[in-house]
């Protein structure tokens, strides 16, 4: 039996995690992560929206001891063997942290074309669940964070002129497990080989724009 287990810790940081040449209007796989003060970019500085902080990856490979040699079925005929003998299981096992995400102010605070980012300043419990329309939510208590904005707190709407605070937040990670199962048979001039493999859905991660304050 092997296995092999690895595991990378890293931080990504920037200002913009989209293409230097997308705009506010571009259609990108990036959350609006354009700079909203062209004479301040410092103001985005935060984790990357891909950021991923913890990557862990096992994967294995295990030998069957059944048919011919092996412990059980050691003693059968070849003819047996070609179907019972040398199967291998393998597995390979994901998981890591989940990206960042920011929390959007309803106005345009810094940049008149693009939203501002909310500014924390208290607790902000998270808890993930399912709203009464079956949207997922990422915060405990969405009503509290809007109804809070008037008093700022727990989290207050930019001031102008600032970008507030960008990607300040996680969602959940990928968790996955592969798995196969593999036979060769030798042929003349080369091998004949079966291989099945299951792979399970990743859970999906909160890498999502959330619902801006007072929407």
């Amino acid at each position: 039996m092997e296995v092999d287990a690895s595991y990378t810790y890293s931080r990504s940081i920037d200002e913009g995690s989209d293409a230097e040449r997308s705009t506010e209007f571009s259609t990108s796989t990036a959350i609006d992560t354009g700079i909203l003060d062209t004479w301040k970019p410092r103001l985005n500085r935060a984790v990357s929206d891909f950021d991923t902080t913890h990557l862990l990856t096992v994967d294995g490979l295990y030998d069957m001891p059944v048919g011919r040699g092996r412990q059980f079925l050691g003693n059968e005929n070849r003819f047996a063997d070609a179907f019972l003998g040398g199967w291998q299981l393998t597995g390979l096992a994901r998981t890591t942290s989940g990206p960042p995400f920011s929390l959007f102010e309803p106005g345009f605070t810094t940049d008149w074309q693009q939203e501002s980012y909310g500014v924390v300043t208290g607790k902000v419990k998270m808890r993930r669940h399912f709203d009464s329309a079956g949207n997922p939510q990422f915060f405990d208590d969405p009503a509290a964070i809007n109804s809070g904005i008037p008093s700022g707190f727990p989290v207050r709407l930019p001031y102008p002129g600032e970008a507030g605070e960008r990607n300040n937040f996680r969602g959940d990670g990928y968790f996955d497990i592969d798995a196969g199962l593999n036979k060769s048979w030798r042929v003349e001039h080369g091998a004949l080989k079966f291989d099945w493999r299951r792979t399970t859905p990743p859970t999906p991660t909160a890498s999502i724009r959330s619902p801006s304050a007072a929407d």
